[in-house]
């Protein structure tokens, strides 16, 4: 456990996009001992390039614009929420383009009133090179990195579904499905670069050996979702033991199941990615199935 006098820890979450980040964000953002803001993802490390920096500056002027009109008609009981949301974007609008790091840190661990832990949880860091993450380390007296790995062929298929879904606001299954299918055909023929980059376990795994291992966590979604996973992670970050809703989903994606051959093209196609983690971490969980024989 964490004493009153130390520094809280920076937790810097990186991935992978679809591996419960979202519930573990929650998680963090309702327990008393972390302090966790309603912007969830930052996207600060990922940005140095000036077209995704232009693009993240885009999506949240955009949110923004949404949460301006969303306040308007908000009952009485969520304009507070709904402003604090708006406050934060500005300042992570401000953050952006200055590319300020202090200000980040500041921003993140703003109205820390005792709380052990406080940060952010951005997928898209998973693609950064393990010079960038070990820079990241330098920005906090102790900072740590948190990376989440789910079932390779479940994540790969339910971040297809998502991208379907964003392309059809009806959530009209049989369209998604079709969407989702052309999808993971252009996935396979290499044209969906940033599909396979956020599930590249092998890739984020081998930038994270650079990383010192009091300094990262590596877990399974899966166990993260039990009490035994949650509890373990409580520990690690040297925070009390808080009940969970392990059966509230989180941003879950139209219940449209693969069929075999997909599955098993998916399979074969993401088999260095089981065999990065078995490697990795010396152990498969049991739901991961076939996993456990490569």
């Amino acid at each position: 456990m964490k004493t009153l006098n130390q520094e809280p820890t920076l937790l810097i979450g990186i991935g992978a996009a679809k591996c419960a980040t979202t519930w573990l964000h929650r998680y963090l953002k309702a327990h008393p001992q972390c302090l966790f803001g309603p912007v969830k993802e930052m996207h600060l490390f990922d940005t140095s390039n000036q077209k995704d920096l232009e693009h993240y500056i885009t999506r949240c002027s955009a949110l923004k614009t949404e949460l301006q009109k969303r306040l308007e008609t908000a009952p009485e009981y969520m304009k507070r929420q709904v402003l604090e949301h708006i406050l934060a974007l500005d300042f992570q609008l401000d953050i952006l383009r200055s590319r300020d790091v202090n200000a980040y840190t500041r921003f993140l661990s703003q109205g820390i009133r005792g709380e052990r832990v406080f940060g952010e949880i951005t997928p898209a860091y998973s693609t950064l090179p393990e010079s960038h993450l070990k820079e990241m380390l330098d920005i906090w007296p102790d900072t740590r990195l948190i990376y989440l790995m789910r079932d390779p062929v479940e994540r790969l298929w339910s971040h297809i579904r998502m991208i379907a879904m964003r392309r059809d606001k009806d959530r009209n299954a049989s369209k998604v499905k079709r969407v989702s299918s052309k999808l993971l055909e252009r996935y396979f023929d290499g044209k969906e670069n940033e599909i396979s980059l956020r599930g590249n376990y092998a890739q984020t795994l081998k930038a994270l050996t650079g990383v010192p291992g009091d300094r990262r966590i590596v877990m399974f979604a899966e166990h993260l979702l039990t009490e035994e996973g949650i509890f373990t992670l409580c520990d690690l970050l040297g925070i009390d033991r808080l009940q969970f809703d392990v059966e509230r989903k989180v941003m879950a994606g139209v219940a449209i199941p693969m069929d075999a051959s997909q599955w098993c093209r998916a399979m074969e196609h993401l088999a260095p990615q089981y065999a990065a983690a078995r490697d990795f971490m010396g152990w498969l969980p049991e739901s991961w199935g076939v996993a456990k024989s490569i």
